[in-house]
């Protein structure tokens, strides 16, 4: 059915939609190129200054860790550092953020999108 085809054609594909999917692949395209920029491998060459790409950055690291995990501080320490060498700094950017938590030196993942 033509008619049918072509009224769900302008459902599906209303300006406000492919704006939001063009908008969607150049938010992904824009975070993986500041994950190139800023990583060799898996080093982080330096933390970046801007919030947004400290973010995306920090949205990387996180996902270092296992969701469901509880890590020492030491572990948490150590994880980081295989990452780039301040790892204090990092680990209160990722508490600050609210993307790990921590209590009584116990640390874990609070996977907040």
């Amino acid at each position: 059915d033509a008619e049918a085809l072509r009224a769900a054609n302008k459902e599906l594909l209303t300006r406000e939609k492919l704006a939001a999917l063009v908008d969607d692949a150049g938010e992904d395209a824009w975070r993986r190129k500041v994950l190139r920029d800023f990583f060799e491998g898996e080093r982080l060459k330096e933390i970046p200054a801007s919030r947004r790409k400290r973010d995306v950055v920090l949205d990387w690291l996180v996902k270092q860790f296992a969701p469901d995990r509880r890590y020492t501080e030491a572990e948490v320490n150590a994880i980081i550092k295989r990452h780039h060498p301040d790892f204090a700094t990092l680990r209160r950017e990722l508490i600050g953020r609210k993307w790990m938590e921590r209590d009584a030196g116990v640390y874990w993942r609070t996977d907040v999108e």
